[in-house]
């Protein structure tokens, strides 16, 4: 089985990284923490249908920092999975675009990805990761979200935080 873990630095790719972790998969699995630094406009400068100002690289300092970060997560997944099956990429691009490319090119059997829960308008800003490579990967796709700690209602803040009387 090939299988691709989409990360990055954030509570939600430790969360993919956690579902790969808690499964037992054969010995013949392999690995690709995939790892995509999206290019920044330089400035908001648009023209009616037109951006004019090109597209900036990632800090030579930030390519730096997720490539070391990247490099201890294929360490740690190393001492599960047999050395040789572990790789780990970094690219710059469109995250989905990256994740789907390599998906197809890799022949992947499964995507992992983090999903930072966004809804309305930051969704519509933002856009969707996950929900862009589960509409377009080849393969299947499991969308793995953060636990998050169980908000308190009204109630249970008025009488004491989660008391039960």
């Amino acid at each position: 089985m090939k299988i691709i873990v989409a990360i990055d630095e954030s509570p939600c790719s430790e969360a993919a990284l956690d579902a790969l972790l808690a499964r037992n998969w054969d010995s013949e699995t392999e690995v690709l923490l995939l790892t995509v630094l999206q290019p920044i406009a330089s400035s908001m400068d648009f023209a009616p249908g037109y951006m004019i100002t090109p597209l900036l690289e990632p800090d030579p300092a930030q390519f730096t920092q997720m490539q070391t970060f990247m490099d201890e997560k294929v360490h740690q997944l190393q001492s599960v999975f047999t050395k040789d099956r572990v790789f780990g990429k970094t690219i710059q691009g469109d995250p989905a675009d990256i994740i789907i490319d390599y998906a197809k090119s890799w022949d992947a059997d499964l995507v992992l990805v983090g999903s930072h829960g966004r809804k309305g308008f930051e969704k519509f800003l933002l856009g969707s990761v996950a929900e862009k490579v589960a509409k377009n990967a080849p393969c299947s796709v499991e969308i793995v979200r953060q636990k998050l700690p169980r908000a308190l209602d009204a109630s249970e803040t008025e009488t004491g935080a989660g008391v039960r009387k």
